[in-house]
């Protein structure tokens, strides 16, 4: 997935992303995090390890070890974007500084570098964080979550858990829309776009959904949104309005 590599160099148009007014992806998984922390707590043991795939801001985890009323002793996160480690590590260092954190650059959709990694801890406990957009960002899910258990429970005697998250979609289909045809978000899309030669002039972000709802209001059932590049047109920052047909 090309939207993968958007966080290499753009961890501010990133943080713009999840912080500008239309989207409200983040902050419903943050209220999540904290509904379900405490159902969490009670199944993770003291001196347990949080490994954080795709750390974003960093500010989920620190929701997350503060929900598990101190069990968590150690921190470790992955990204092949430095600065996106460098803005986690920022807001963390400030949230939570008194337990041990690493930040390591790493393509953990790499089979060879993610064993490679794991494998050097500490037998523990550890409860493993894909939120956000950062499963949706491979390009086959299944085959990555296959592969993933595989390698966490080849590098680790202890208990291990998975906190998945995907992205969490409004009810509402011009919310949807308004979430994905934002300047933010098509900043970020083509991005990795731009180094291949595509210019924004060369197309606008597509949002298909189903028949089950209506642009005019309408709910959404079992529509994923996908984002895809359509040719000819120029955004212009409008909303689309023909989601549906």
């Amino acid at each position: 997935s090309l939207t993968r590599f958007s966080y290499i160099n753009g961890a501010e148009d990133f943080l713009r992303f999840i912080r500008s007014p239309d989207y409200f992806g983040y902050s419903r998984e943050i209220t999540l995090i904290d509904r379900v922390g405490s159902q969490i707590s009670p199944r993770i043991r003291n001196d347990s390890q949080i490994i954080d795939l795709g750390p974003g801001d960093g500010q989920k985890a620190i929701r997350l070890r503060t929900n598990l009323n101190g069990r968590i002793s150690d921190y470790l996160a992955f990204d092949m974007s430095q600065q996106m480690l460098n803005a986690a590590r920022i807001s963390q260092d400030i949230a939570i500084p008194n337990i041990n954190r690493e930040y390591v650059l790493c393509d953990f959709s790499n089979r060879d570098e993610l064993r490679r990694e794991l494998a050097r801890g500490n037998h523990r406990d550890r409860l493993f964080l894909l939120l956000g957009n950062t499963l949706t960002n491979e390009v086959d899910m299944g085959n990555f979550l296959q592969n993933f258990r595989l390698i966490v429970n080849q590098t680790n005697r202890c208990r291990n858990y998975l906190l998945l998250g995907v992205e969490l979609l409004a009810q509402d289909i011009n919310q949807i829309v308004r979430e994905y045809r934002s300047e933010e978000n098509y900043v970020l899309t083509f991005r990795p776009l731009e180094t291949l030669g595509v210019n924004r002039q060369d197309g606008v972000i597509d949002s298909p959904l189903s028949r089950a709802g209506n642009a005019s209001g309408g709910t959404l059932r079992n529509a994923p949104v996908r984002r895809i590049i359509r040719r000819p047109g120029i955004y212009d920052g409008s909303v689309y309005q023909s989601a549906c047909r």
